[in-house]
């Protein structure tokens, strides 16, 4: 069986593929009006499927997703931004893989597994405030269209 095959069966089965709809989900993240680079934005939804991410670039944008593709499910979230840490350069298990891709969901799969995160991972490192770090302060809600969802956020 082709690894990719595999995939989709597993999709059957787990997590948020499975048949549910996934919608596309973009947006910036800036700190003071200032963009974000290499931040991690993790949408948990508050009925406990999977969590969906996606990693701010240079303009602070980011595009979410989960282990069965781009986007994230209909619902409500609540949303986790870090500052990424980076061990040592080229440890991204995803970096340059395109989002919704069989290598990228495998890459997602390990990095979320925890083969890779003693190297990458999400760590605050003091210049996104704490509050953001929690799920807390921040929610969104995706609807059933593509949705642009930007976070402002203020370090006082």
């Amino acid at each position: 069986m082709k690894p990719y095959n595999f995939l989709l069966l597993l999709a059957m089965f787990v997590g948020c593929g499975g048949g549910v709809p996934l919608t596309s989900v973009t947006g910036v993240v800036t700190l003071d009006g200032n963009p974000v680079a290499d931040a991690v934005v993790t949408f948990a939804p508050d009925s406990g499927d999977v969590a969906c991410v996606g990693s701010t670039d240079t303009s602070g944008k980011y595009t979410l997703a989960c282990q069965h593709g781009t986007g994230a499910p209909a619902g409500s979230y609540s949303v986790k931004i870090k500052s990424r840490e980076k061990a040592k350069e080229g440890s991204n298990p995803m970096a340059g893989l395109a989002p919704g891709t069989p290598e990228y969901i495998e890459a997602y799969k390990k990095q979320m597994a925890g083969g890779n995160r003693a190297e990458y991972k999400a760590k605050p490192k003091g210049e996104i405030p704490e509050k953001y770090n929690t799920g807390v302060a921040l929610k969104a809600t995706v609807g059933k269209s593509s949705e642009t969802i930007n976070f402002d956020l203020k370090s006082k």
